[in-house]
């Protein structure tokens, strides 16, 4: 199914997972439970995202792809 929605406009943390799309869950519990929390930040209510940067469509080795996460994000109080 494919549909339209809007990205809210705020403060989101980015980072790029390396690598097959089978380590992104592993790379989304890192970001999300250790970098962020430990940056000063906590995970907002919003929606997160990933860009494919590069995958298998580019031919490239699983070892090369590239996938953008962003979460949104609030400093922490």
């Amino acid at each position: 199914r494919i549909g339209l929605r809007e990205i809210p406009a705020g403060l989101y943390a980015t980072t790029r997972h390396t690598g097959s799309y089978a380590g992104l869950s592993r790379s989304w519990g890192e970001f999300c439970e250790e970098w962020i929390p430990a940056s000063g930040f906590r995970v907002r209510q919003g929606v997160c995202f990933e860009i494919y940067v590069k995958g298998g469509e580019s031919g490239a080795d699983e070892s090369e792809w590239q996938t953008d996460l962003y979460e949104p994000i609030e400093p922490s109080v």
